[in-house]
């Protein structure tokens, strides 16, 4: 219902392309494939907020359930510390993701409230200014996504510095209709 827009193709708007892991293609692939075994739960919980339309509060479920998930596995620490999980994914991608992690523990602590408001849903817990809505989770929700991303590019063993590309997934205006 619309005229054909001609492809970009930009070799720097892409996170990594071929010719990033070229040289060491094969253990590039056994990587992806390892990691979609070891982190299949983080990676569905993250998939389903790719591959499906959800509201802000269900979104924010998901990406925390794959957080969650994938520091379980990847630091065989199954412990209850939620906070102290995201504060440590948090505080190991802050250098090369500037600006969105500047405060972990914060960025932590908001990220816990807000999970556990979505979870368990008491009405008090909004008189503690902590829980987000509208484009206040939405831009709760980017950041996850975008820490998540780079988990798994550290996983695939992409450059740390190719991370700073994922800020572009950011989005630039919002507009709330309500």
């Amino acid at each position: 219902m619309h005229d054909d827009v001609k492809s970009e193709i930009d070799p720097d708007q892409w996170v990594f392309q071929f010719p990033d892991v070229q040289n060491d293609f094969g253990a590039f692939c056994s990587r992806w494939f390892h990691a979609s075994l070891t982190y299949e739960e983080a990676l569905s919980c993250y998939f389903t907020t790719v591959h499906h339309p959800l509201p802000d509060s269900v979104r924010h479920l998901c990406l925390t359930q794959a957080l969650e998930a994938y520091h379980g596995v990847k630091n065989a620490a199954h412990h209850n510390d939620f906070e102290l999980k995201i504060r440590e994914l948090a505080e190991a991608h802050r250098r090369n993701l500037p600006g969105l992690f500047d405060d972990p523990l914060d960025f932590a602590t908001t990220v816990r409230h807000n999970r556990n408001y979505y979870t368990h849903h008491n009405p008090k817990w909004l008189s503690y200014g902590r829980v987000l809505l509208g484009t206040d989770l939405f831009r709760l929700n980017e950041k996850l996504r975008v820490l998540f991303q780079a988990c798994m590019l550290d996983e695939l063993r992409i450059s740390p510095e190719r991370c700073s590309r994922l800020r572009r997934q950011l989005a630039t205006h919002i507009v709330n209709y309500y």
